[in-house]
């Protein structure tokens, strides 16, 4: 169930795989990563998704 190799090796699959395997939903996984970031990370993060507000076409 948990693949604690992987967890080690990659914690990106490894979240990606629980997620998958409907171990956690998307909206708990979602949370819970927004919750553990700074504000920087989530910034960095929608900007390089281009999910910032520079974005929006309005410029």
């Amino acid at each position: 169930m948990f693949d604690k190799e992987l967890f080690e090796s990659d914690p990106r699959g490894y979240a990606l795989e629980i997620l998958e395997q409907g171990l956690v939903s998307e909206e708990y996984l979602i949370t819970a990563l927004l919750k553990y970031m700074s504000h920087d990370d989530v910034r960095g993060a929608l900007d390089a998704n281009e999910l910032s507000p520079r974005f929006d076409g309005d410029e």
